[in-house]
Parts: structure tokens; sequence; C-alpha cells
């Protein structure tokens, strides 16, 4: 059973109980390991959690894709923040929430580059996905709603 509030901590736990392989990008395999200061409240969440750490975690190629998962690098909640396109359906991590009924970007504090959020929004608005499933909040269909993520993100 997963008992972890943080998706490290999550990872360390099915790495644990599964044996599996876990993949980061390589620029943010430093801060999971705690060998780069983290950036905005994780900065001073890190030493009160004292999360376990996965182990081996391999960087991937750019460009990687599983079978029919594409791997697309969006920048800005971390430096290696990466979506995950399945067929019709954007896992879209913590790029963005949908919260109070809205699709946005989690709170400047909660990101590594909040300026560097507007070009992956912008780059995900050409893709041909029909459902959002965010890290934080329930999935829901695209139905105009990333194009509003898409045009706010735009003009702030």
């Amino acid at each position: 059973m997963l008992k972890n509030v943080n998706h490290i901590g999550n990872a360390a736990s099915l790495q644990q109980h599964t044996g599996a392989r876990l993949w980061a990008s390589k620029e943010d395999i430093p801060y999971i390991y705690g060998e780069a200061e983290r950036h905005g409240i994780k900065k001073f969440l890190g030493p009160v959690m004292k999360i376990k750490k996965p182990e081996g975690i391999e960087a991937y190629a750019k460009g990687l894709k599983i079978g029919d998962i594409e791997v697309i690098p969006t920048p800005g909640h971390t430096p290696g923040h990466v979506c995950l396109l399945y067929n019709d359906i954007l896992f879209a991590g913590d790029l963005a929430a949908y919260m109070g009924g809205r699709l946005k970007p989690l709170p400047a504090f909660m990101n590594w580059d909040m300026s560097a959020l507007k070009d992956p929004i912008r780059m995900l608005n050409a893709f041909p996905f029909r459902w959002i499933c965010p890290a934080h909040g329930k999935p829901v269909e695209r139905d105009g709603k990333w194009e509003h993520l898409y045009r706010k993100s735009s003009t702030s």
C-alpha cells in the first residue's frame, strides 16, 4: 500500500514492492537524490518530510517512446518535468492541476520556473488529446479546457 504523499516517496515504495525499473530526466535526478537544492516550498519541505528515495534511477533518452506512450519534455514544475501522451490521453503530471472546476498551473511556490511553464503549455496545445489526467485533481475531458489554460498562460 502506498503511504507517501510525495511522488518520489511513492516511486520508492512502488520500486520496493514490485522491483520496477525507474526512469527520470537527467535534469531531475540530482534533485531526487538530494544532490541539488530544490526550488520553492520544496526546499523547506524536503528536510522535514524525510522521504525515502528510490534507488538506481536511470536517465531516459530524449524522444523516448515506450510502446504507444510518448514521453514529452515539459519543464517548468521541475527542470526535467515530462508529460506522457498515450493515444488520446495526456498525463499532465504537475504541469497543470484541475482545481475549483478549472485547469490551471500549480501555484508559483510549487514550481521551479513559472515562466518556463508557458512554452510546454503552448506546445502541448497542438497535440490531439481528448482527456487530461493531472497529478492533482480528477481527469477531465479536454473540451476547451487546455485551450483556456494555453490562452491564460500566454497572457500572464
